[in-house]
């Protein structure tokens, strides 16, 4: 076997075709611009052109793209391929990588090499990778952070959108994480949830890079640092300063073809080339199921439980007959992370039966905190008065007055209840982008659903604006309308049989049934019982 070549120069420019090669950079260009390639093609293309002209066998290349690491040689044929795809290797006639049967490959474009340091590809100041360590194991996101780093193999800006609480920040640097194995880019993470000053994104990003720099001339050096860089940049909590920081992606994407970006905001950039990636709540057992403590791990909301819960308290064991509580409590906790999260750390005061029963109050999710943890993330109540000071007053009055709905309802109901002098369309749009209202299709239209932590919070701000009984009266007046509505429509139907269209409707009827009987309205109680119960007596009878 020959001897492995001695490395380049750091300064050593390979030039061949339309194509410069930088090693030292790990930077392959075609004219000015950035060629992606992965961490074992690129070594493999500079294995072979640093030897343009011999053959290279392929137990060289094994030991020089995957050292110490036991492969077979597929994995050569992919890497292989992958560089031809990029080098567009046989158009217009051009060749460079050629199989020697049986032998190994040989690169055969003429090779130009130079010792001067290159005039491209500026060299960020700083560690390569600058990513926060996570306190724990990542639970239930596998395929979402398998998803997102699939993105990027054709896409350059992807969010990760979500309500808060949900776990954006961890997902998106355990896909920057993963992506700094797989590319030899820079990775760098950039928290803007710090910032007071719209003005001010484009300076942290020049700090978090080591620009130096004053304020007025700080985006011109961005983006001459950034031109032939390659990047992998996450900006994470975008939603309070959104419009500077899509007017400043937008321009990396314009002006650095090597840097790609990572974003997560509670919405959407809205930026031309934007991938979204929408994070759901955490997988938790149906209501009614009988399962074991191993067949309920199965599920990703129950296992972050259990292991937070475990953290929390030493003595902690889930057993079967554990099941079925912690199940109860994932799902009064909507799959939401951070609320499991806060929740799980309380295993080591209350009993599991007892913290679910104290779970019921929805105003004791939203109080639950922790220490340590940035502000916005210390309870449930800071992260949604986070969100909420971010609402335009619209859509703030909207929410407040949808907390009056349990269960799904439609346009036309949110409309009906908001009352007059609202945009409730627009309003409704908004909460929608912002991940504040859930949508639930079915098959002919769209449902909107407030999570209950969602609902709860909303629910104060609704007693603190002083709109609560009106609120509260309009939607059972609104429900008495559609029942009476739906009892018309259901002329012919089986006795008590419901209407598809009106099922979801009974959360709210129950829910209205008992403010009306707490409030002393006798009228509008008697109004929504004879409304309702023919209509679906069977499943009223327990209110």
């Amino acid at each position: 076997m020959a001897a492995e070549p001695t490395p380049a120069p750091l300064s050593r420019t390979y030039a061949f075709g339309p194509f410069k090669l930088i090693p030292a950079q790990h930077l392959l260009l075609e004219g000015d611009t950035p060629v992606r390639l992965g961490a074992r093609a690129l070594a493999l293309l500079v294995l072979v052109v640093e030897r343009a002209g011999e053959l290279v066998s392929k137990q060289e290349i094994l030991e020089r793209a995957w050292p110490h690491t036991v492969v077979v040689e597929s994995n050569i044929k992919v890497a292989v391929a992958t560089l031809r795809r990029a080098l567009k290797d046989g158009q217009d006639g051009q060749r460079y990588l050629v199989n020697v049967s049986g032998r190994g490959y040989q690169f055969v474009a003429p090779v130009t090499c130079a010792d001067s340091d290159p005039p491209v590809a500026t060299v960020l100041p700083g560690r390569a990778h600058h990513l926060p360590v996570p306190a724990h194991n990542i639970v239930g996101r596998q395929r979402s952070i398998q998803s997102i780093s699939t993105l990027f193999e054709t896409q350059r800006l992807v969010t990760i959108v979500g309500e808060g609480g949900m776990g954006k920040t961890t997902v998106a640097i355990a896909v920057a994480r993963q992506l700094s194995h797989e590319t030899p880019d820079a990775v760098r993470f950039v928290d803007l949830s710090t910032l007071v000053d719209a003005g001010s994104v484009a300076m942290a990003l020049a700090t978090e890079l080591g620009l130096q720099n004053d304020s007025e001339g700080v985006t011109a050096t961005l983006m001459s640092a950034l031109t032939h860089q390659p990047l992998l940049l996450v900006l994470d909590s975008c939603e309070h300063v959104l419009q500077p920081t899509a007017e400043l992606v937008s321009r990396i994407l314009c002006e650095a073809p090597g840097v790609r970006i990572l974003a997560t905001s509670r919405e959407p950039l809205r930026t031309p080339g934007e991938s979204l990636h929408r994070l759901p709540p955490l997988r938790s057992p149906p209501a009614g199921s009988d399962l074991s403590a191993k067949e309920a791990l199965a599920f990703s909301a129950v296992q972050l439980f259990v292991e937070r819960a475990a953290a929390s308290n030493e003595h902690f064991r889930f057993e079967d007959k554990d099941a079925p509580l912690v199940s109860a409590i994932c799902r009064k906790l909507d799959g939401v992370a951070l609320a499991i999260e806060l929740a799980a750390t309380h295993a080591d005061a209350f009993s599991l039966r007892d913290l679910s029963t104290l779970l019921d109050d929805s105003r004791r999710v939203l109080a639950l905190e922790r220490r340590g943890a940035f502000p916005r993330h210390a309870s449930l109540a800071a992260t949604m008065d986070w969100s909420y000071r971010l609402l335009p007053d619209n859509e703030r009055t909207l929410l407040r007055r949808l907390s009056v709905f349990d269960g799904v309802f439609s346009l036309s109901s949110a409309m009906a209840v908001a009352g007059p002098g609202q945009d409730t369309v627009k309003a409704l749009h908004g909460l929608v982008s912002r991940s504040m209202v859930a949508v639930e299709w079915n098959a002919q239209s769209p449902g909107y659903r407030l999570l209950d932590t969602t609902r709860a919070y909303a629910a104060t701000k609704l007693q603190e604006a002083g709109e609560e009984r009106d609120l509260r009266r309009r939607h059972a007046l609104h429900l008495v309308e559609r029942m009476t509505q739906a009892k018309m429509e259901s002329v012919g139907s089986a006795d008590g049989e419901c209407i598809d269209d009106h099922d979801a409707m009974i959360d709210d009827v129950r829910a209205a049934l008992a403010w009306a009987l707490e409030s002393g309205d006798t009228e509008l109680a008697t109004a929504l019982t004879v409304a309702a119960t023919p209509l679906c007596q069977p499943r009223i009878n327990d209110v």
